[in-house]
């Protein structure tokens, strides 16, 4: 008897498909170099609500992704308070 792992397909290169959806949305390297960081947060935050409705309409889990979201606007909610901090000390 095989082994069942054996049959199972690889997992997706998530950075790939990533940098692909960029491109696809008119998102370049350059661009991107020129992001700020709650910028980024707000593009993680875009493209894994899209994979979210990806892998759900697989019907796959898209728990990683969830927690994804969650930390990146923790960090956002973080970033805004230090920035609201730096006025108030002003």
């Amino acid at each position: 008897m095989s082994d069942p792992y054996e049959t199972r397909r690889p997992w997706p290169n998530w950075a790939a498909i990533q940098k692909e959806t960029l491109g696809n949305l008119g998102f370049t390297d350059q661009w991107e170099a020129k992001m700020t960081r709650k910028q980024e947060l707000e593009r993680i935050i875009f493209l894994n609500q899209q994979l979210i409705v990806m892998l759900e309409a697989e019907g796959k889990p898209a728990d990683i992704a969830r927690e994804t979201i969650r930390q990146a606007r923790r960090e956002m909610w973080a970033l805004e308070s230090q920035s609201a901090l730096k006025c108030v000390n002003w």
